[in-house]
């Protein structure tokens, strides 16, 4: 048995993300056509770490 961490109050939990090629699709250490995305090395076609938010884009 784990001893529970507590921080103000609160049980602190130690969570890792961990990348899914089947939820966000493939990713690349190499940039491609497509892939506009850097993230902690690797190239996405879009922003899975944003947390899905609307995307807003602002054109002149």
């Amino acid at each position: 048995m784990t001893k529970k961490k507590y921080r103000n109050g609160k049980v602190v939990t130690k969570r890792k993300v961990v990348y899914s090629r089947d939820r966000y699709g493939p990713r690349y250490r190499a940039k491609r056509n497509g892939y506009g995305h850097y993230y902690q090395g690797y190239w996405y076609r879009t922003p899975w770490w944003a947390g899905g938010g609307p995307t807003v884009v602002i054109r002149p």
